[in-house]
């Protein structure tokens, strides 16, 4: 059993990789779907990291639920906002995985999940639509699967 931390973008460190060698693997969406279901079947943990604003704002968590959902067209997997949120304290307060990354070892493999945003603003859009809009390619990600070879 080995669990999956998903990092959410290409502008996260992979520095934390432990010890040993390690490989990088391209992955297809189909592939990702697969090694998903698999750490699930085998009991193991998904957990992960998007950027999210310190203050939690409402577009923040906009713009998150529009990236899973990008995620879940392209690859045929639903992930959760729990699947990036730490667990809930004393208080059942759960607050989401800030500045975090998991060891990559034998017991933790890294999904590196790319994706691109593409808007071009009219030059007649006031400032405040231009920040309501967020668009995330719903066709097209990159998935980078990380572990250690054995």
């Amino acid at each position: 059993m080995a669990d999956l931390f998903i990092s959410m973008g290409h502008d996260i460190s992979v520095r934390n990789l432990g010890i040993g060698a390690f490989r990088c693997l391209k992955l297809a969406p189909d592939d990702v779907a697969k090694v998903i279901a698999d750490t699930r079947a085998s009991g193991g943990e998904i957990s992960g990291y998007y950027r999210f604003d310190s203050d939690l704002s409402d577009d923040c968590m906009k713009q998150f639920d529009e990236l899973l959902l990008a995620f879940e067209a392209i690859t045929g997997t639903r992930l959760t906002r729990n699947d990036f949120m730490s667990e809930p304290d004393e208080d059942g307060d759960q607050f989401p995985n800030l500045n975090y990354m998991t060891a990559v070892d034998e017991t933790c493999r890294m999904l590196v999940v790319g994706y691109f945003i593409e808007f071009i603003p009219p030059s007649n859009m006031s400032q405040k639509a231009w920040k309501e809009s967020f668009m995330v390619a719903r066709d097209h990600m990159d998935f980078y699967l990380i572990e250690q070879v054995i």
